[in-house]
């Protein structure tokens, strides 16, 4: 009897957990006001068992609770995401519940909606050129030095920054009744496009366009190897690397009544980096008393692109963007 009573103990699962009875339960988002599009907050629930004892809930008990958000998903480690889309949390205030699990009237609520006044930041790059390609290896023969390696070709430059189509709405906020942007930006190569809120007051925008970056020059071939009694053969030049792209054009079309906000957007046209020189090519090998060759010089940086026009503002009618 007691060896059966010992075998179904240590049969018991070492990390069983025993189910808790809660009389009480309480949020904790640490003060937060609410979150930028894209920012992240982990929620803090607490919960008070019928000993009266009040304890932060650990993960293996998240499957406990009840939780849910009136803007997003809540992950299933208490994870909360603002999307970077505006729609989803716009006039939304943000509630966020947690209740045991199976009786919602034992919970608590919370309020984390959308904030305005964020930094954000929109950036569209042009296609980077062409990497050069790299130069073959020089010629190794009997009774003769070895051959010089090949240079390697130059990259190529990067494309034009795509065009970009801003237009600016001024809303006011459905939860706090704050005036917001509604921003709307159109690449007018792909024709992707995304919508954006901002603080009128308070908040910050770059959208922005760069040129392509050059494309890196081709590493310079080695030099062939000498025959006994003579010289290794040059290593290739590098090849130059490709000019950076210019920076694209930007059109922001803006209802009158934003016109005056329009400060807290920066609209940026930028040049594309200059892309890398290729590097010189190894000397070929000799046997003494033949010289090993000389290495290939490497190749010159591209130059950065020059930036694009300055944006295009027009005052014309543009009517809510969602």
């Amino acid at each position: 009897m007691l060896w059966m009573l010992a075998a179904l103990f240590l049969c018991a699962p070492a990390d069983a957990k025993k189910p808790r009875v809660y009389t009480a339960v309480r949020i904790d988002l640490e003060g937060r006001p609410g979150l930028c599009p894209g920012e992240f907050q982990r929620l803090d629930l607490y919960a008070t068992d019928d000993a009266g004892k009040e304890r932060k809930v650990k993960m293996g008990r998240w499957k406990e609770f009840d939780l849910s958000w009136d803007i997003a998903e809540v992950s299933q480690k208490g994870g909360l995401e603002m999307p970077l889309a505006p729609e989803p949390a716009w006039g939304k205030a943000g509630t966020l519940k947690a209740s045991v699990a199976g009786n919602p009237a034992l919970g608590a609520s919370a309020q984390l909606p959308a904030r305005y006044d964020c930094d954000l930041a929109l950036t569209r790059v042009g296609e980077s050129g062409a990497g050069g390609a790299a130069g073959e290896r020089g010629s190794a023969t009997a009774e003769s030095d070895g051959g010089d390696g090949q240079d390697g070709a130059d990259g190529q430059d990067g494309g034009v920054g795509p065009g970009l189509e801003v237009r600016v709405h001024l809303a006011s906020d459905p939860v706090s009744g704050v005036d917001v942007l509604q921003v709307g930006v159109r690449d007018l190569v792909t024709h992707e496009s995304w919508n954006s809120a901002i603080a009128a007051v308070g908040g910050h925008m770059a959208i922005s366009t760069f040129g392509g970056a050059g494309g890196p020059g081709g590493a310079g071939g080695e030099g062939g190897s000498g025959a006994t009694n003579y010289d290794g053969g040059k290593g290739g030049q590098g090849g130059n690397g490709g000019d950076g792209g210019l920076g694209g054009p930007i059109t922001v079309l803006v209802d009158p009544a934003a016109m005056g906000s329009i400060g807290v957007l920066d609209f940026l046209s930028v040049g594309g980096a200059g892309g890398p020189g290729g590097v010189g090519g190894a000397g070929g090998q000799a046997f003494d008393p033949g010289e090993p060759g000389q290495a290939g010089p490497g190749g010159h940086e591209g130059n950065a692109g020059r930036s694009g026009p300055a944006a295009q503002v027009q005052a014309t009618a543009v009517g809510p963007l969602w």
